[in-house]
C-alpha cells in the first residue's frame, strides 16, 4: 500500500443511490453502460476535513466515519460538506456555486455536526437529510414519564414480593403455634384420661 498521506486530510466519500438495485438490474461495469429502461445513476457525496491516524489498513478514527456518515446522510445528486470544510473553503467559489446551511444535524455514532450542501446550478431541490431526528422536549418529557412509570412498577412488584414473603413468614408461625396448641391439648386430655384411670380404679 502506498503511504497516505498525514496530518489535515479532507475525505470524500462517495455513493451511489440504489446501488444494490442498480446491480441487480444492471449488473457489473456500471460506468460503461448505457442505462436501459430510463435508469438514472445518481451518486451522493459527503466531504470531511479532519485529522486521522494513519494504520496499516489506512485511515482511522472519528473523522472517516463523521465523513461516511455526512455522505450516508444525503440524496443521490446532493454534496454535502461537514463544517470544517465549509470553513476550510472559505468565500472564493466557482460561477455557479452556492453553499446552503442545512443547520444541526444529529448522524449516527457521532452526534451533532453543522452540515451544508453544496449547490451547484441553483440545484437545492432535495429532500430533509436521512439523519436521526433530535428528540423534541415532549420526546424527553415522555421518555422521563415512563422511566419513572417502570421505576414505580418495579418497586411495586418488588413490595409486593417482599410483603408476600412476611405473609408467607406470618402464616408458618400461625400454623407451628396452632401445632403447638394442638399437641398441648393432645397431652392434657391423655394426663385427664390417665387421671380418671387412676382415681376410678384405685
Amino acid at each position: 500500500m502506498a503511504t497516505l498521506p498525514g496530518g489535515t486530510v479532507t475525505f470524500l466519500f462517495t455513493d451511489i443511490e440504489g446501488s444494490t438495485r442498480l446491480l441487480q438490474e444492471l449488473g457489473d461495469a456500471l460506468s460503461t453502460h448505457e442505462w436501459p429502461e430510463g435508469s438514472e445513476v445518481r451518486v451522493r457525496m459527503g466531504l470531511h476535513t479532519g485529522e486521522p491516524s494513519v494504520g496499516d489498513e489506512g485511515y482511522l478514527g472519528l473523522d472517516v466515519v463523521r465523513a461516511a456518515r455526512i455522505c450516508s446522510a444525503g440524496h443521490g445528486g446532493q454534496i454535502l460538506l461537514s463544517e470544517t470544510t465549509r470553513a476550510l473553503l472559505g468565500n472564493e467559489l466557482p460561477d455557479g456555486v452556492a453553499i446552503v446551511d442545512l443547520g444541526q444535524q444529529d448522524l449516527k455514532d457521532v452526534q451533532h455536526e453543522r452540515i451544508y450542501q453544496l449547490a451547484v446550478d441553483g440545484d437545492q431541490s432535495f429532500p430533509p437529510l436521512k439523519t436521526h431526528a433530535p428528540k423534541s422536549a415532549s420526546d424527553e418529557l415522555g421518555d422521563r414519564i415512563e422511566r419513572h412509570v417502570l421505576e414505580m412498577v418495579d418497586a411495586s412488584l418488588n413490595t409486593g414480593k417482599a410483603k408476600g414473603q412476611a405473609k408467607g413468614q406470618v402464616n408458618m408461625l400461625r400454623f407451628t403455634v396452632i401445632g403447638l396448641i394442638e399437641l398441648i391439648l393432645v397431652v392434657l386430655t391423655l394426663v385427664i384420661i390417665v387421671w380418671l384411670v387412676k382415681t376410678i380404679l384405685f
